[in-house]
């Protein structure tokens, strides 16, 4: 039982500095090479680039390949955010889920039909049922492809931006 105890207190111990500082921050790393934008103090307009360096006062951004590759200093961000997840809204993933779905159902319902018919064309003494009625399954088919796939595309996450480690 003491020693129950002892291993649990540890692994509290281990845990305590990574939930007092989730706690106290909620941010997320940006790694370089992430997309993050900048709001500098005095400014009221977003900057937003790739993260190209990264020192202890500095970040460097570039918004695209021709053009110039501003720094800013630390002390003078108010906010720096990172995007997570997806381009686009979970109304249109959910929607772009749907239609995947029901094509991939359908047309692999009547690829299989097709395979079917060309086998029971091949033997003369077909003795089930006749492929044709897998035609009528198809549309069953898509609408459970259409449900799946929608419940899919609404299930990866939308675009946000989320406050990010690097500030000050």
């Amino acid at each position: 039982m003491s020693r129950l105890l002892c291993t649990g207190l540890s692994m509290m111990s281990l845990w305590r500095p990574a939930l007092a500082s989730a706690q106290s921050r909620d941010t997320v790393a940006a790694p370089l090479g992430a997309l993050v934008r900048v709001l500098p103090t005095g400014d009221t307009a977003w900057r937003a680039g790739r993260l190209t360096a990264l020192t202890a006062d500095s970040l460097t951004l570039r918004a695209c390949h021709a053009c110039d590759r501003p720094t800013f200093a630390r002390a003078q961000l108010r906010r720096v955010e990172v995007r997570l997840g997806l381009p686009g809204t979970r109304r249109q993933h959910t929607v772009i889920g749907m239609t995947a779905g029901a094509l991939l159902t359908a047309s692999a319902g009547v690829i299989n039909v097709q395979r079917c018919e060309a086998r029971e064309r091949s033997r003369r003494d077909a003795d089930g049922p006749p492929c044709a009625l897998g035609y009528a399954l198809v549309p069953l088919a898509a609408v459970a492809g259409l449900f799946v796939g929608g419940f899919i595309g609404a299930t990866v996450p939308a675009e946000r931006w989320h406050p990010a480690g690097v500030a000050r």
